[in-house]
């Protein structure tokens, strides 16, 4: 048993051209999913680019403490820490002897930190980033029993990104404390 079918197409009329209704509507469909695309990529670089301005600041300021804490570790005795000298005053400058260098930690007059020793100054911040608010105080423990005294700097400082972007401003502080090595 064959079955045959066929499709006859007696009445359909092909035009050779589209009409102009059918033109508008194709644009239309067209131009809502080039917004929807556009829309999309958009928001694809605006959190690309508050990614990029969280990770610089992060990565500045981590470089930043652990540049300073390796040369607090360095000076062999309190005697070493030259500024801050006093433990009620905190200051912005840290001054500190290491392998008898004198090694100097200051902000710019644009907000990036410069560290100083002998072979002259040095900027060790990103120019994408600026630090603000940079603090050191001198911490002192005493040991009564061992008749001891130990002494640790406390930093403290707030990095943001340089951006007239909205999208892109983020501001990180941080805090820690760094004893000498004995």
């Amino acid at each position: 048993m064959k079955i045959h079918l066929k499709l006859k197409i007696e009445n359909w009329k092909f035009s050779k051209g589209s009409s102009l209704l059918e033109l508008l509507i194709y644009l239309a469909v067209l131009a809502i999913i080039s917004g929807v695309v556009s829309g999309i990529f958009m928001s694809i670089n605006k959190g690309k680019g508050a990614s990029d301005s969280r990770t610089e600041v992060s990565s500045n300021l981590r470089f930043v403490f652990d540049k300073i804490a390796q040369d607090i570790r360095s000076a062999t005795s309190s005697a070493n820490i030259i500024t801050p000298s006093d433990t009620a005053i905190p200051t912005g400058i840290l001054t500190l002897i290491v392998g008898g260098n004198t090694i100097s930690y200051s902000t710019t007059s644009d907000n990036r930190l410069q560290r100083t020793a002998g072979s002259g100054p040095e900027i060790i911040t990103s120019s994408l980033t600026e630090i603000t608010g940079l603090m050191f105080k001198r911490l002192e423990t005493t040991n009564t029993i061992l008749n001891q005294t130990y002494t640790s700097v406390e930093i403290m400082a707030t990095s943001s990104f340089r951006s007239l972007n909205p999208e892109q401003q983020y501001i990180e502080s941080r805090k820690t404390t760094v004893g000498i090595r004995k």
